[in-house]
């Protein structure tokens, strides 16, 4: 855990900050969300090295650009935004358009 934490550290230097949780920011001075997403970033690929280096059979496999168009369920879209303007009071009606099909 402590290594983990450590290499974390390591990885966000660059950005300034010190440690995974920084301190919160005062009003008006922004909240570092670029640092945070750089963190962030850097953490998923030490887990993925961490996963290759750690298991001799594992193999990267990316899964391409397209991955979240290819796996985005548009009627579950459709119910979930449906549910969320019945909520707010509205009558939803959807209908599909003949040139997105």
């Amino acid at each position: 855990m402590y290594l983990r934490r450590s290499w974390i550290d390591l990885l966000c230097s660059w950005s300034g900050s010190q440690s995974r949780r920084p301190a919160p920011q005062r009003a008006g001075t922004g909240g570092g969300g670029r640092k945070k997403a750089g963190c962030a970033v850097a953490r998923s690929i030490l887990i993925i090295v961490w996963h290759l280096l750690n298991d001799p059979a594992a193999r990267y496999r990316d899964l391409g650009s397209d991955w979240h168009a290819r796996h985005t369920d548009r009627s579950r879209k459709a119910r979930n935004a449906r549910r969320q303007l019945e909520a707010l009071g509205y009558d939803v009606i959807i209908t599909l358009r003949e040139d997105a099909a």
